[in-house]
């Protein structure tokens, strides 16, 4: 793998990250930069970018509270996936709540994405739910969790 740099996003990466986002996670636009804002407004939330050559190829949204954290977006750019940065993004993402004392990180995917689903169990995380109807019906989910 290139060298990657993983860093707190910055504002004029906000443009970057939703063409990402609605590629990747199809996603709307607008679903994706509510996601980064909210990010923003608050101290115990983060938006993380991946980059390559100084282009942007990959984010993770991720916000906590007590001893957990929760990923709520991550995506790569289609033509940078499978080359090790979202298992570097992940790395990133523990060595933080680490720093933090935060115990275990938590994430869900969709039970038809099995790419989500076998990268999630690659980089070490259990499934740990399942909930039926989440967002309306016939929209289910799988919990995983990967304590730290």
């Amino acid at each position: 793998m290139q060298d990657i740099v993983i860093r707190k996003i910055k504002k004029l990466d906000i443009n970057d990250v939703i063409k990402i986002g609605t590629a990747e996670l199809k996603s709307s636009a607008n679903e994706i930069k509510e996601g980064i804002k909210t990010a923003a407004n608050y101290q115990t939330s983060k938006t993380f970018v991946a980059l390559k050559d100084e282009k942007i190829i990959g984010f993770a949204t991720i916000w906590w509270e007590a001893k957990a954290c929760k990923i709520g977006y991550i995506a790569i750019k289609k033509n940078e996936q499978n080359k090790g940065i979202g298992t570097a993004i992940i790395k990133h993402i523990e060595n933080f709540c680490r720093k933090r004392k935060l115990k275990m990180l938590h994430t869900s995917t969709q039970p038809d994405n099995e790419k989500a689903i076998n990268f999630y169990r690659y980089n070490k995380f259990k499934k740990t739910g399942y909930r039926k109807d989440v967002f309306e019906k016939g929209v289910n989910e799988i919990y995983f969790t990967k304590y730290l």
